[in-house]
């Protein structure tokens, strides 16, 4: 058990330092994170943590439907000896930063995360495709099974039947149910918090052995 439980975090670093691996490809929605200096570690783009995601197995079922297996890292900014940088932290843990008041103080923030949950959804269409838990983890492997026709759309699938081949995508997004307490005033409301979307992209083939599908 041990072994296993040393194997499972080996093999999802590995699949962000592969080079043989596909990138999966950041969405431009400005949310990119820096962890460089002081203020960093308080600013609101890293307030509810950040994470990478990547792809790195795909196939079509018998049944007709997409599974793909995403290695997931959870990160927070911090102050270490080696400087600021990104440090391991699960989705689920509390965490407390800093805010600016109104009279210019800087106070306590702490932040309590009730449930965190991978979200999936098709580019210009925008409907939830699927929604998973997320694990206590800073580093797990999440699977997306999803029906081809939920992926595909009208031309794709069009250009899969006229022509054997066709390219697809979707997007993920993280998405949290939170507790804020401003620790100064005393104040606390839930709201919720969405990390970053990623999409990843990739290619149909239909062969005499079924659908096959490989990662772009």
């Amino acid at each position: 058990m041990k072994l296993r439980n040393l194997l499972f975090p080996l093999l999802v670093l590995t699949a962000f330092n592969s080079s043989a691996q596909i990138q999966t490809v950041k969405v431009s929605d400005g949310t990119t994170a820096y962890c460089k200096k002081d203020y960093d570690v308080y600013r609101r783009a890293n307030m509810n943590g950040v994470y990478r995601a990547k792809a790195q197995n795909i196939k079509v079922t018998e049944d007709g439907k997409i599974e793909v297996e995403i290695a997931m890292a959870f990160l927070r900014c911090a102050a270490t000896k080696s400087g600021y940088q990104f440090i391991a932290h699960s989705p689920l843990s509390a965490a407390t930063t800093k805010a600016i008041q109104m009279n210019g103080a800087l106070a306590n923030i702490h932040i309590e995360t009730k449930d965190a949950t991978l979200r999936v959804f098709k580019d210009g269409d925008y409907s939830l495709l699927q929604k998973s838990e997320l694990a206590d983890k800073s580093l797990q492997i999440q699977k997306v099974t999803l029906p081809l026709e939920k992926v595909l759309n009208s031309a794709q699938e069009q250009k899969l039947n006229e022509t054997g081949k066709t390219n697809g995508n979707f997007d993920i997004f993280i998405h949290k149910n939170i507790s804020i307490v401003n620790e100064m005033s005393q104040n606390q409301f839930n709201t919720t918090a969405t990390l970053g979307a990623f999409r990843i992209h990739f290619s149909l083939e239909e062969t005499a052995n079924g659908t096959k599908a490989k990662l772009k």
